[in-house]
Parts: C-alpha cells; structure tokens; sequence
C-alpha cells in the first residue's frame, strides 16, 4: 500500500533525568574550525586531544578555548505561531537559541574575543559546563549516532562594544547564536571531564607579538634590529631569554625564504635582543623592502615550550 510515514522521529522517554545540564552552569567554550570534531577515540583520551589542537602549529586548524564566563543572558527569539482563518493557530519557524556570556577578561580579553566577531562562517562552538557532576563536562552534539562529539554549528558569533560605567562596569561580553535550535533540542551530547583535568583547565594559548624598540641600524656591514617579545600582559624576556637565540628567525618578507642571522644579543636592561645580520646575506631584500622575524610553533614546540602562540613582526631595511 502506498502508505507515506509523516512521523518525524522518536519521542523520548521520561524517567527521572540523572544529567541535569544547566547553561546558567556554562564557564567557557571552545571555538572549532568548521569540520573539527571529536571522535570516541579522542574522547577517551580527552585531555590529549583537546591540547592537540590547542597546540596546533598551524592556525587554521588551531582550537581556541575561552575562559572567565561569569554570567550570562539569554536572548534566544521565539518560536512562531500563526493564526488561522477560522480562529486556531499553528507553528512556524522554530525559535533560535542566543546566549550572550559575560566575561571577566577586561579589555584585554574583549579585544581577543572580538578577533572572532562575525566569524561564524569560520568556526563552531563546544561549550564548557563546569559544575555537573562535580567536574564538569564538554557540551556538544551528535549525528547519525557514529559516536563522535561534533560542536554546536552557529548563525552568528558576535561581540559587542566593551561597556564601561555604572552598572556596566567592566561588561565585556560574547554572544553565540546556534544555527540549529534542534542540535540542542533534540541531539545534545557530551564528554564528562576525568578526574585530572579540571573545566577551568581548557585554556588557549597566550597571544604573543614582537614590538621593534628602535630603528634599523647598520655597523660596517651588520644590519641589525632590536625587538621584544611581549605577551598580552607582560614582557617575556624573563621566562624565555635563554630560548631567544634559537626561537627567532628571519625571513625575506616578500620571497619567505629565510635570512641567515649572524648574532642575537640579548639586552638585559631593556628585556629585548638585538638580532644582527650580514647586509650581504643570502635573501636579504634591499633597502626599503621588509624583513619579517618570526617565532613559529616549530621552534616553540622544540625549546619544548608550551602554552604561547606564534607571533611575527615586519621591519623596514632603512639601509
């Protein structure tokens, strides 16, 4: 018999629930490239696998764990309803899931965050539920039951003005949209944290940059330059000074290929270093073109340290 199944799928059965997820409880996320996911494996190794791709030397694989959410607002819109001719109503669109978080990072962690504003073409979300079971859990979702954890897809990430003043002291905040509301209605899943690695533990790399604190120089037939290497909040010198020489490289900005450097001095007094360099050298550019010094993820990986980014920094020749 030509028989059409209207049903849309299975009800769920109602005992007493023993996973009583909260987003009031959510603490921090984790923003994803699109196609990242977790699979059963990684999960059983979590830890591992989140730090993985936290460490990842190459950006655009790289995850970025969020940190400090101290509240947060919902926003989500309403499910529509239509009335009909003869007085009764039914459904239309579904409503849309929107949590805007507050988060305790400052202006500091509000200008990182905005890096991501409007990046939702770019990135999915996990979120961080730090309290059930008193240890916390990775929230996500799950598909065509294949046993992997896959983030939360979003319509949009947005992140508004810091708001300063009053009540609104300090107000940074981040706002996550879900494209789907029925990835959290009906598909929701999630990854309990072991017992060694605490919610408050998923944190992202710390941003780094170099600053030039003085022009290009040349000496006879050195070209030099002085440079720091700065973390958001403070100058880095005093942890890494003993790395410097092997983690910084310089390279011809306009070829990429790398300039053999002849020295790195470190300078004390004004926790920088002087890195010199033959004026003849091999893929030196010419006087008025650019060389960009870099500290990568490989040099990083190899000085064996771990928890900063990679940064680079372009400098004029002037001579």
């Amino acid at each position: 018999m030509n028989v059409v199944d209207c049903v849309k799928g299975t009800v769920m059965n109602t005992g007493a629930q023993k996973c009583p997820l909260k987003i009031e409880q959510i603490i921090g996320a984790i923003l994803v490239p699109k196609g990242s996911y977790l699979t059963a494996a990684q999960m059983l190794a979590l830890k591992t696998s989140i730090e993985t791709n936290t460490f990842s030397s190459t950006e655009s694989t790289r995850w970025f764990p969020i940190q400090g959410f101290v509240g947060v607002e919902d926003k989500s819109t309403n499910t529509q309803t239509e009335t009909m001719p003869y007085g009764g109503m039914k459904i239309g669109a579904d409503g849309k899931y929107y949590w805007v978080f507050r988060h305790d990072g400052g202006l500091t962690g509000h200008a990182i965050m905005y890096s991501f504003h409007d990046k939702q073409n770019d990135y999915d979300s996990y979120f961080i539920e730090g309290k059930i079971w008193n240890k916390g859990a990775i929230l996500g979702t799950k598909r065509n039951d294949d046993g992997n954890l896959y983030p939360f897809d979003l319509e949009m990430i947005m992140v508004d003005l810091y708001k300063i003043g009053g009540q609104n002291s300090d107000n940074a905040t981040i706002g996550f949209q879900l494209m789907d509301s029925s990835e959290l209605n009906k598909n929701i899943s999630f990854c309990p944290f072991p017992p060694e690695y605490r919610p408050t533990s998923v944190t992202g790399l710390e941003h780094t940059h170099l600053a030039n604190t003085s022009t290009m120089t040349t000496a006879s037939s050195t070209t030099s330059v002085t440079l720091q290497w700065l973390g958001e909040t403070t100058n880095l010198y005093d942890r890494y000074s003993s790395n410097i020489a092997n983690l910084v490289k310089a390279y011809n900005t306009s070829t990429g290929l790398q300039i053999t450097t002849s020295a790195i001095t470190l300078v004390p007094g004004s926790k920088s270093f002087t890195v010199a360099m033959s004026s003849s050298a091999t893929n030196m550019p010419s006087s008025g073109s650019y060389i960009t010094f870099k500290i990568a993820m490989a040099e990083l990986t190899t000085e064996s340290i771990t928890g900063v980014a990679n940064c680079e920094w372009a400098v004029v020749r002037t001579s």
